[in-house]
This record gives C-alpha cells, structure tokens and sequence, in this order.
C-alpha cells in the first residue's frame, strides 16, 4: 500500500530486528492432561534443567554456599536434549517430554514490541521531497483506515531534532499562551541570564 505513493512517502521501513531463528517447542497439553503431566510441572523440569533453579544453602568452611539443580552441560547443549528430559507425573510416574510434545525450528521476532501493552510494529518513514510532513501524515491516515477491523495506529511523540511534525490532538498558539511564553522570555532577557553572543 505504502509503496505505491512514493511521491508522498520515502524511506519507509519497520523499526526493530530481523527476525531470527527459533527453537520452539509445542505441547499437547491434553495429552499431558491423560498422562497426569501438569503445565506446571513441564514448566519446572525444564527451566531447572536448562537454567537451573536455587535449591538451598550450606555452610562450607564458615561460608555461605547457594546450592542450584540442573542439568550437567553436555546433557542441554543441544535442542534434541529437550526431549530427553523425562517428567514425574501425578501418580508419580517419569514421563518422556517427548510422549506430549513436538520441537522445531522457526523464524521469529527476537523482541516482542508493545505500545500502550498491546503488540505492535513501529514503522519509520519521512515526507518525500517537497512534500509536507501534514500530507504525508494525512495518506498514513487514508491507508490506516484500509486496515482490517482490530488493527489501528498512533503517532509516536518522538521528533528528530529540525524536524516539524503536525502532532494531532496539538493545541493551537492562543494569544494569552503567546502574552505569557513572551513576557517570561523578556523577564528572563532582563535579568541577564539568557545572553545571545
């Protein structure tokens, strides 16, 4: 859509990171259900193993030690060590990770980006040559409201430094807001401490 008005629009691109691979992991949480797996459970096995959780303290020669559980380095190196972590079930039962669940490779965002908590994309972009900021502000507008029911947009308060953007929702300079933004300006001018060299 953007890319047919490049006589408003230039250089118009998403902010943010390529996306990057993924290793994701699916769990069938019915099937774990049948097995007495709880999501929990899976949950734990697998940061402890991975991470590593904090399990206690000991004293050892007059000095507190932190005791961690996890896996020994060659055993979660790899993705396929995933599936070899085993689960206790509810009857208490170990269970293969891989009875309920699939892995794979993806392609993904390597941040989630979020504005006003709701996910989003940060789209950067400039008014073409001899063209306003107000037009090509007025054609992003246009091609939002194309955009399917659910998706919308808001402008971001960030401006580079020379640049004038038109802020919706802005007020207009009113003659008592000039009167005072001009009477501080000569009350400070008076009292010497702003000095144009």
């Amino acid at each position: 859509m953007i890319k047919a008005h490049p006589d408003l629009l230039v250089r118009v691109r998403p902010n943010g990171l390529e996306d990057t691979p993924q290793f994701k992991l699916d769990i069938d949480q019915e099937k774990a259900q049948a097995l007495g797996v709880s999501v929990s459970d899976i949950n734990q096995t697998i940061s402890t193993a991975l991470g590593g959780t904090y399990v206690n303290d000991y004293i050892d020669r007059g000095r507190v030690k932190k005791v961690y559980v996890q896996a020994d380095a060659p055993f979660r190196m790899l993705p396929a060590d995933i599936n070899r972590l085993y689960v206790r079930s509810a009857n208490g039962e170990m269970v293969p990770l891989s009875a309920f669940s699939e892995s794979h490779w993806i392609y993904g965002s390597p941040r989630l980006e979020r504005y006003n908590g709701t996910p989003s994309m940060e789209i950067l972009g400039e008014a073409a040559p001899g063209k306003s900021t107000g037009e090509a502000m007025a054609l992003m507008e246009q091609l939002a409201a194309k955009l399917p029911t659910g998706i919308g947009f808001d402008w971001d308060r960030h401006v580079l430094p020379g640049t004038a953007v038109r802020q919706p929702g802005t007020c207009p300079v009113t003659p008592s807001r000039w009167w005072w933004c001009s009477s501080v300006w000569q009350r400070c001018m008076k009292a010497g401490r702003f000095r144009f060299q």
